[in-house]
């Protein structure tokens, strides 16, 4: 695109705000950026961290009303999951607004990259949009630009020739407003309300199990976006699956360290690598088909909601659903459950039950599992006691097996046998971290759940 225009050239010479930076937000930038994976997404994070700091520095000081919080807590350099895949700031809280900040070196190009993610996918937009210049040898920030959500989405989907595949639509420098003032006061003055964003809709795309070998080669590929991979239709449907990101964000680090393929000092990274995709490459397909599914987010029943993937799922719970006629045999779990509490287990009575009848090859199971949060301080965990038992009377056949894992560990907790006979197995984890459960009937295939996460923040609108 060439934008040689004298409008272009006025733009140029607008007089931004000007941010020194302290050697603190270098500092801090450069830790930020380590989480990153390869050369060119860490100094893109690291510019993007500098930024940041710089025009939260701007707001601080130049924001006069006291409703303009900033809080940044939920904001992507704190998500690594999301910067690694998002090459802009994203959910930053300013009040009761969200912002995205799109980062460049310098303004020699003449045109602006916006990744689709924080236009099409409300989990990403903004009510605002700012532009920041990085002028990192020099120790500062420039305020270039800024946005309105519904202005820019207009200018994006008017294109005339849109790149179906790509992960960004471009803007010229002036679909900004230049005038940094303007924001200031359209965040002092303006309701959320009068800024519409996309509305968040219970309907995800699903993620095609056909992308997994392109994401082999994404994990192997450290300078590699995701986006040189995959299309961008491929690729949201994984940005609306919170614990697959995180779960890819996990095995790239693993990767890069040697540590996913269990490297010996004898090995170098791709030969281990090479020794592992041999050996358990449908463990790790089976994994990946698993993550994609949506997960049931537990926290969401600590609050006394049912989560949708829950109720797909055809789980029960006595404490948010009415009790049927039907499942009135749960009371012996109940009983197995105050038994354990009787040894020694420690089950708050906070704790939320869920159940799930599941046909295991013609066997009529009931599958009971207990989520609590452990330990809710600044770096909370939250506990799963899965019991496996008959829906009725009869016994538990000899032969029925039941497995907890995590997509890093093949069985996360021991399982033992108690009386009626129940299987049962209590995990502990962070909140990141999905558990799934796996049910090996006498013969045939396995039964395998959808993953549980503890999610606090996946409905954050």
């Amino acid at each position: 695109m060439n934008h040689t225009t004298s409008e272009m050239t006025d733009w140029r010479l607008a007089s931004p705000e000007v941010i020194a930076l302290e050697s603190e937000q270098f500092d801090w930038s450069e830790q930020i950026a380590q989480t990153m994976v390869g050369e060119s997404w860490q100094w893109q994070t690291y510019l993007q961290g500098l930024a940041y700091s710089g025009f939260v520095d701007w707001l601080t000081e130049r924001g006069q009303n006291p409703g303009l919080t900033v809080m940044g807590r939920r904001c992507s350099l704190h998500q690594p999951a999301i910067a690694s895949v998002i090459d802009s700031v994203c959910n930053l809280r300013v009040g009761a607004f969200r912002l995205a900040l799109l980062v460049v070196e310098n303004l020699f190009a003449e045109e602006i990259l916006l990744p689709k993610a924080i236009i099409e996918l409300p989990e990403f937009a903004a009510h605002f949009y700012a532009v920041l210049e990085v002028q990192e040898e020099w120790g500062q920030v420039l305020v270039r630009g800024h946005e309105r959500y519904a202005t820019l989405a207009q200018a994006c989907h008017a294109q005339v020739n849109p790149e179906p595949e790509s992960w960004h639509y471009a803007l010229p420098l002036t679909a900004f407003d230049s005038e940094p003032n303007h924001l200031l006061v359209q965040l002092q003055q303006l309701e959320p309300a009068a800024v519409a964003l996309p509305s968040f809709s219970n309907e995800k795309q699903a993620v095609e199990t056909g992308c997994w070998q392109m994401i082999q080669t994404w994990l192997r590929s450290p300078e590699d976006a995701l986006a040189d991979h995959l299309s961008w239709e491929q690729g949201r449907a994984i940005l609306q699956n919170p614990p697959l990101l995180k779960q890819l964000y996990r095995w790239r680090r693993q990767f890069q360290a040697g540590q996913f393929f269990g490297q010996t000092a004898s090995q170098t990274v791709d030969q281990a690598a090479n020794q592992r995709w041999r050996s358990a490459p449908a463990q790790l397909s089976t994994l990946f088909q698993t993550l994609a599914q949506p997960a049931i987010n537990v926290a969401t029943w600590l609050r006394g909601e049912v989560d949708t993937a829950a109720a797909g799922a055809g789980l029960f719970l006595p404490q948010l659903m009415p009790v049927t006629s039907g499942l009135r045999s749960i009371d012996k779990f109940q009983a197995a459950i105050a038994e354990l509490r009787r040894q020694g287990m420690l089950i708050p009575e906070s704790a939320v039950y869920a159940y799930q009848d599941i046909d295991l090859r013609g066997v009529p199971v009931r599958l009971c599992t207990v989520h609590w949060l452990s330990s809710p301080d600044e770096a909370p965990s939250w506990s799963l006691l899965a019991l496996l038992g008959m829906q009725m009377g009869t016994s538990l056949p000899n032969g029925v097996r039941m497995a907890i894992s995590t997509p890093d560990q093949e069985m996360a907790a021991p399982v033992s046998e108690f009386n009626d006979p129940f299987l049962y197995a209590k995990v502990d984890g962070h909140t990141e971290a999905p558990f799934v459960i796996t049910l090996t009937p006498i013969d045939g295939p396995n039964w395998v759940s959808l993953p549980f996460v503890y999610d606090n923040e996946s409905d954050d609108g």
